[in-house]
């Protein structure tokens, strides 16, 4: 991988780490807002994180969901050039 589709990866990468209510999967997320976002950056190793949605509105009988999302720059550094960076997305109930 070249460093500008690198980049292009980090970036897209990066903005699905900071925007995980907005990344899809998204249709069992309808009706959820963004509460709190945490994250872990260290220098070398995955960069992860978490963000908790809760039901409004005419969702209240919806359960909470915890999204992790992770990303790791040195394992994305080792793949062969592709569109999308290689993110890992899980959803949990609370």
């Amino acid at each position: 991988m070249n460093i500008k589709e690198w980049k292009s990866a980090g970036d897209r990468a990066t903005w699905l780490l900071g925007n995980a209510d907005q990344a899809a999967p998204r249709d069992h997320l309808q009706g959820m807002a963004l509460q709190l976002r945490l994250w872990r950056y260290p220098h070398s190793g995955a960069h992860v994180s978490w963000s908790i949605l809760l039901p409004v509105r005419e969702f209240r009988a919806k359960k909470s969901i915890v999204r992790e999302i992770a990303w790791d720059p040195a394992r994305e550094r080792k793949r062969k050039a592709g569109g999308e960076p290689d993110v890992r997305i899980r959803d949990a109930e609370l």
